[in-house]
């Protein structure tokens, strides 16, 4: 699968298991990071869920950045959800149960993005004062 973004995007933004961290340190950075870096890894961890649950675990996601050609299609090392030998589906579902309960928990608050860029076209950006 493959998503085309029409801005640039470098390989080296899709890491997000850094040096001398642990695997748990990218899971939490996958969870909870607004970054548009962690962003982009976010949205090929969840196409390869998908592909992943419809019989297609070999399948993977990639990155074409239309401001970068010669990249190629650039993919995110997923590796760290399976580090622990962990079934890659079973762990994303439950990684996304977190990541849902999170979303709909009353108690976290709402917060503004700072990437001004993603308010460009929002369309609640009248209502946020943006």
């Amino acid at each position: 699968m493959v998503d085309y973004k029409t801005g640039l995007v470098h390989s080296h933004e899709l890491r997000l298991l850094k040096r001398g961290e642990d695997s748990a340190d990218a899971v939490e950075r996958l969870l909870q990071d607004a970054t548009p870096a962690t962003d982009k890894v976010r949205q090929l961890w969840l196409y390869r869920f998908l592909l992943a649950q419809r019989g297609r675990p070999a399948a993977d996601a990639a990155i074409i950045s239309l401001r970068n050609l010669g990249a190629g299609p650039m993919s995110a090392n997923m590796d760290f959800l399976t580090d622990g030998g962990q079934d890659f589906v079973q762990h994303s579902e439950q990684l996304l149960t977190r990541l849902v309960h999170r979303i709909l928990d009353p108690q976290e608050p709402i917060r503004k993005t700072d990437d001004l860029e993603k308010c460009q076209y929002c369309p609640y950006r009248g209502i946020c004062a943006r």
